[in-house]
């Protein structure tokens, strides 16, 4: 069985603490295979990287619309915001 684990925090507060255990736990077991994806590459990676975890960092940018907004207000913003995000796609080696 194969499990993803999403996170997007570094290995020094609790969530990725907790996330370390359970994959500890985890790791013990017959037919589990544990892959992590984290919004970027940190400690949390290097800690996989040390116990053979597969590991992969993939950046996002989160972004938050208003309704009451005017469609013409916002629509550059997000214009901009895409290209970055699919600029930001071709730096990453995956």
């Amino acid at each position: 069985m194969k499990i993803l684990y999403v996170t997007n925090g570094d290995d020094k507060y609790g969530a990725a603490s907790s996330l370390k255990e359970l994959i500890q736990l985890e790791m013990g077991m017959d037919n589990i295979e544990i892959e992590v994806l984290n919004t970027e590459h940190n400690g949390l990676n290097k800690w996989c990287d040390e116990r053979k975890i597969k590991n992969y960092s993939f950046k996002y940018y989160e972004s938050l619309y208003s309704k009451q907004v005017p469609w013409f207000k916002y629509a550059p913003k997000y214009v901009v915001k895409m290209c970055l995000y699919y600029v930001s796609l071709k730096s990453i080696d995956l």
